[in-house]
C-alpha cells in the first residue's frame, strides 16, 4: 500500500518585510517575480510558504502541470498543495492525491446551492453546525477534484460526496467510486486529503516552522 505525508506551514512570520526579503532570494526566479506581483503581504506571505515548501521538498525538479492545471513532476512523487488564511499546507506520497484546507467560515448557502448535490445539501440541513458541516464538504470535495486531476470547475459536479460522522465516501451515479479522504481538524481550519489507493495508515500531520524550511 502507498504512504503519504502532510505538512503544514504558518506563513505569518512571512508577512514582515524582513523575513520576506531574506527568503525572497532562496526560491527560483520565476517564482519570486510572481510573489513580488502580489496585491498584499498576505498572498506574498502565501506564495512564499508555497515556494519553500516546493524547494524543501522538490528541490529543483521541474513542475508540469496536467490538462487540467494538477501540477506534477515526472516520475513522482505525487503532491499537493493548498492554503487559507496563514496556513500552507502540502501533502507528498506514492499515488495520486488532493489537498485543501480551509478556514472554519460561516455556511455559504448560496455556494452550497450552486455547488453541491442533493444530498450534500440535505447533509448541511441535518448537520448540528452549519459552518464546519459546509467547511467540511468543500474540503472534501475539493481535494477529490484536485486528486482527479479535474479541479474545481470541472470536478465539483462529477461526484457528491456521502458524509458520516465518522467517514467520507465519493459517490457518482450510485456507486462508490474508489477514493479514500482522511480529514484533519485544526483549530480553526479544516483539512482534507484525498487518495486514488487506500493507503498503509493514515498520514501523518506535521506542523512545519521557518526553521524547518532553511
Amino acid at each position: 500500500m502507498p504512504n503519504a505525508n502532510i505538512f503544514v506551514f504558518d506563513s505569518a512570520p512571512l508577512l514582515d518585510e524582513a523575513a520576506l526579503s531574506f527568503y525572497l532570494p532562496q526560491i527560483e526566479k520565476k517564482r519570486q517575480e510572481g510573489i513580488l506581483r502580489a496585491k498584499n503581504k498576505k498572498e506574498k506571505a502565501q506564495r512564499l510558504a508555497t515556494g519553500l515548501l516546493i524547494k524543501h521538498f522538490l528541490g529543483e525538479r521541474q513542475i508540469k502541470n496536467g490538462p487540467w492545471g494538477k501540477p506534477f513532476v515526472e516520475g513522482g512523487p505525487d503532491f499537493s498543495l493548498s492554503h487559507s488564511g496563514n496556513l500552507t499546507a502540502f501533502a507528498l506520497g506514492d499515488c495520486p492525491l488532493g489537498l485543501d484546507v480551509q478556514k472554519i467560515v460561516l455556511c455559504r448557502e448560496k455556494v452550497a446551492a450552486r455547488f453541491f448535490q442533493k444530498e450534500e445539501i440535505d447533509y448541511l440541513a441535518n448537520g448540528t453546525d452549519k459552518d464546519i458541516a459546509f467547511c467540511r464538504l468543500w474540503t472534501l470535495k475539493e481535494a477529490q477534484c484536485k486528486a482527479t486531476g479535474l479541479g474545481i470547475a470541472h470536478g465539483f459536479s462529477s461526484c457528491q460526496i456521502r458524509c458520516t460522522k465518522k467517514k467520507a465516501l465519493a459517490i457518482a451515479q450510485g456507486i462508490r467510486l474508489p477514493f479514500y479522504f482522511y480529514e484533519y481538524s485544526l483549530s480553526s481550519y479544516y483539512l482534507a486529503l484525498c487518495s486514488s489507493e487506500k493507503l498503509l495508515k493514515k498520514p501523518l500531520l506535521s506542523i512545519m516552522t521557518l526553521r524547518d524550511l532553511r
